[in-house]
């Protein structure tokens, strides 16, 4: 608005850019003496607020935006980043939404838990592959371990693989060694698949020790476990209004 006194006025919401070059030009139209732009927002703002109004990102997701164009950043549950792209915002100046740096929070509980079956070590005695007890104890609680990250994996689009790795020490022939290495990785693998927990897909894998160390080892008559494939999900790269 232009009032008596030639005072230009500018209210609503515009791009920085705008507003910059609003403030530099106004005074050069014959007929304004000044030009007061306090009434003026910043559509960036704007746009920013509406869309935590209208999506309410949980507390570890942030929304930036920049030139019209707006960006999620951080963590946020699964299903929430999942209703993005059916949530389509409308928001006047909105150019793009995208999300892609947007991690899930379950993605956090996944990463433990394969630290947790990772740093399992089933111990075996010398010179057998058979499960006792304790071992069996022991595999209770890993089965239960690799269902939740395997249930994880899929809620994400992730396809796992819990890879099993017999080993065993130097004593004993080369071919003896790899022969209790194998048995040792395929007994666990037997044991873990009797469960009712839902388990990835499974390979065996055998390490025998050379039979230059020869010594008994307590620490390398065991069987170890990997899990792979577990990166970034699928589905979170970015939507558009």
């Amino acid at each position: 608005t232009l009032d008596e006194k030639g005072v230009l006025r500018a209210q609503g919401s515009a791009d920085p850019e705008w507003v910059e070059r609003a403030a530099l030009l106004a005074t050069t139209v014959p007929g304004v003496s000044a030009y007061d732009d306090s009434g003026l927002h910043d559509q960036d703002e704007r746009i920013r607020k509406q869309l935590n109004e209208l999506l309410m990102p949980p507390p570890q997701a942030i929304i930036e935006v920049s030139d019209g164009a707006a960006s999620i950043k951080g963590e946020a549950p699964l299903s929430w980043i999942e209703s993005l792209p059916a949530a389509r915002p409308q928001i006047d100046g909105l150019t793009g939404l995208v999300y892609e740096q947007l991690k899930p929070l379950e993605m956090q509980r996944l990463a433990a838990l394969i630290n947790m079956i990772e740093s399992t070590r089933v111990a075996f005695a010398s010179g057998t592959a058979e499960l006792g007890g304790a071992q069996l104890t022991q595999l209770d609680s890993l089965a239960a371990l690799i269902g939740e990250a395997h249930q994880y994996a899929l809620d994400m689009h992730l396809a796992l693989e819990l890879q099993i790795i017999g080993r065993t020490d130097g004593t004993g022939s080369a071919e003896q060694n790899l022969y209790l290495a194998r048995e040792r990785a395929a007994r666990v693998a037997q044991r873990l698949a009797q469960y009712d927990t839902p388990l990835p897909g499974i390979s065996l894998s055998a390490i025998p020790q050379p039979a230059a160390h020869s010594a008994p080892d307590d620490e390398m008559r065991r069987v170890e476990f990997r899990m792979l494939g577990a990166g970034q999900p699928e589905g979170t790269d970015q939507a558009k209004p």
